[in-house]
């Protein structure tokens, strides 16, 4: 079961991570293709040729650049997520995140939390 889980992890990093990559590529694609577009539209403005495919295909570019930011924001927070519950064993409670005691032992006197080798409390001496 724990290998599992442990592959799923890793299936949600590998996604995030091609997510990212595919975001980028559109988004430098999209810069490309609106820049090259925008150039070739001011040089068939000033010859007076026919500028309207200069003009989708500037629109275009500027829905790709959208397009990219926006699966490039979803890959570095879906990867940033991923990796965090990968680095945590799948334990992200709040005191785990602030303390750092992934597998820490609680006291069942006093509820401090001690590190996972504890034998007795560090607040109060109860055997754990």
């Amino acid at each position: 079961m724990a290998n599992r889980i442990q592959k799923q992890k890793g299936a949600v990093v590998g996604i995030a991570i091609a997510v990212l990559v595919v975001g980028l590529a559109a988004l430098v694609g999209g810069v490309i293709l609106t820049i090259s577009q925008i150039i070739s539209l001011v040089e068939n403005v000033s010859n007076g040729s026919n500028f309207v495919g200069n003009i989708f295909g500037a629109i275009g570019g500027v829905i790709l650049v959208v397009c990219g930011g926006i699966m490039t924001a979803w890959g570095i927070y879906t990867l940033w997520i991923g990796l965090s519950v990968k680095a945590t064993k799948g334990s992200i409670a709040e005191d785990n995140l602030s303390r750092g005691t992934v597998n820490g032992k609680t006291c069942p006197k006093c509820g401090c939390t001690n590190t996972p080798d504890s034998v007795k409390c560090t607040s109060c001496g109860t055997d754990l």
